[in-house]
C-alpha cells in the first residue's frame, strides 16, 4: 500500500485493462477498388432493371443500396455493416430471391477487416436469421445452398483475417521504424552534445591561456616574463592536443570517453589554477578542505568547476586580479566559491557564450546540486553548492 492509502503502481499495471487493438483501415487503392466494383454493379443492376420491368423497383432499391454500402466501408466501416445486414433483413422479409444472400456472404471479409468483433458476429448472426427466415418462407436455398453460403463466407472471412493481420503487421513495422528513428536521432543528438562539451572542456581553458600570454609577450619586454609566458603557451598546447587526441580516438573507435578526463583531485585542480592565474599576474588565495574522500562524480564535477572560473577569470577579470577560491565539505554537502574582481578587459577575450557556464550548471543539477553566479560591488561570485548523499 502506498502512503496515501491506495494500492502501489505495480498494482496499476498489473490490473490495467488491456487497450483494444484499433480497427484496420482500407488503404486508398482498397478504397477505389470498392468505388469501382460498386459503380459496376449499379450499372449493371440498372441495365437489368431497364430490361426487365417485372422486377419490383423497391426490391431493385434495397439492392442498389446495398451495394453502396461497398464505398461506405471505407469510411464508417460499422454503420456500413450494420446498414448491410438491416438491408439483408429486409430483403428477407420482402420475400426476395436469394442472390442478396451470396452478395452478403461475399462481404464477411470486409466485417472481418475493417470492424470490431461484435459488428462481425451481429453480421453473420443477420445473415443467418435471414437465410432461415427467406428458406421458411420461399425455398430460396437449395439442399446445398447453405453449404455454399457458409463456404463463400469463410473464403471471405480467411482473407478479411490475412489482409487485417497483414495491415497490422506493416502498422507495427511502420512504428517500429519510426521509434528506431527517433533513437538514433536522439543518439546522434546526445553523441553531438557529449562532443561539443568535450571540445569546450578541453580547448576553452588552454586556448584562453595560450591567447592571453601571447598578449602578454607582445606587451612585455622582460625577458624573464616572455620565457614563463612561452612555457605556459607550450604547455598548454601540448595539454591541448593530447586531449584533442585523444577525443578523436573515442570517436574513432566508438566508445564513450572517460567520464572524468579532467580527473577527479579538486587540491590539485585548485593548485594548477592558482599557478596559472599567478603567471598572468593574479594575486590568488585558495583553500581546500575535506575534499580528499569526495565521490568521484562530485570531485570530477568541482574540478569543472575550478577550471571554468580559471578560464572566465582569465577571460573577463582584467589585469592582475584580485581571486579567492575555496572548497569545503561539511556534513552533508560540499561548497565551492571562488570570486575575483571585474576590471577592463580586452574586447578579443571578453566574448562570452555562456557555453560552459550553462552546460557546468546542467550537470551539477543532474547531481541534485545548484550553481550561482553573481556579479556585485566589483566582484564576481560563483558559488556551487552539492548534496554527498
Amino acid at each position: 500500500m502506498s502512503d496515501n492509502g491506495g494500492v502501489s503502481s505495480s498494482n496499476h499495471q498489473v490490473f490495467r485493462p488491456q487497450t483494444a487493438r484499433p480497427n484496420a483501415r482500407l488503404p486508398q487503392w482498397g478504397s477505389l477498388a470498392l468505388v469501382v466494383v460498386a459503380v459496376g454493379v449499379i450499372a449493371l443492376e440498372s441495365v437489368s432493371f431497364v430490361s426487365d420491368w417485372s422486377t419490383s423497383w423497391q426490391r431493385q432499391l434495397l439492392e442498389l443500396a446495398m451495394v453502396l454500402m461497398l464505398p461506405l466501408f471505407a469510411l464508417a466501416p460499422v454503420a456500413a455493416a450494420t446498414s448491410l445486414a438491416a438491408l439483408v433483413f429486409a430483403q428477407a422479409v420482402m420475400l426476395s430471391q436469394g442472390g442478396y444472400l451470396l452478395f452478403a456472404a461475399a462481404t464477411v471479409g470486409l466485417v472481418v477487416y475493417a470492424c470490431p468483433r461484435w459488428c462481425l458476429w451481429a453480421h453473420v448472426a443477420v445473415i443467418t436469421a435471414a437465410g432461415v427466415i427467406a428458406n421458411a418462407q420461399t425455398g430460396t436455398l437449395t439442399t446445398t445452398g447453405p453449404f455454399a453460403l457458409a463456404f463463400i463466407a469463410l473464403v471471405s472471412a480467411l482473407i478479411g483475417v490475412g489482409a487485417r493481420r497483414a495491415y497490422f503487421r506493416s502498422a507495427e513495422l511502420a512504428e517500429t521504424a519510426s521509434r528506431v528513428e527517433s533513437e538514433r536521432v536522439r543518439a546522434v543528438a546526445a553523441e553531438r552534445e557529449r562532443i561539443t562539451s568535450e571540445l569546450h572542456d578541453i580547448l576553452a581553458h588552454d586556448v584562453t591561456l595560450i591567447a592571453m600570454h601571447a598578449r602578454v609577450m607582445e606587451t612585455m619586454d622582460d625577458p624573464v616574463v616572455s620565457r614563463e609566458s612561452l612555457a605556459v603557451i607550450k604547455s598548454s598546447a601540448t595539454r591541448s592536443l593530447a586531449d584533442i587526441r585523444r577525443l578523436l580516438n573515442t570517436v574513432r573507435t566508438d566508445e564513450h570517453a572517460d567520464e572524468q578526463p579532467l580527473g577527479a583531485d579538486v587540491s590539485a585542480a585548485l593548485h594548477t589554477a592558482q599557478v596559472e592565474l599567478e603567471s598572468i599576474g593574479a594575486r590568488v588565495s585558495s583553500r581546500a578542505e575535506g575534499v580528499e574522500t569526495l565521490p568521484p562524480a562530485v570531485a570530477s564535477t568541482l574540478v569543472r568547476v575550478v577550471r571554468e572560473a580559471t578560464t572566465n577569470i582569465v577571460r573577463h577579470a582584467g589585469p592582475a586580479p584580485t581571486v579567492t577560491m575555496s572548497i569545503a565539505s561539511q556534513g552533508s554537502t560540499v561548497t565551492a566559491v571562488l570570486t575575483n574582481s571585474i576590471g577592463a578587459v580586452d574586447d578579443a577575450l571578453d566574448r562570452s557564450t555562456h557555453l560552459g557556464l550553462d552546460r557546468l550548471s546542467a550537470r551539477i543539477e543532474t547531481l541534485g546540486g545548484e550553481l550561482a553566479a553573481t556579479a556585485e560591488e566589483g566582484l564576481w561570485r560563483l558559488r556551487v553548492v552539492i548534496p554527498l548523499f
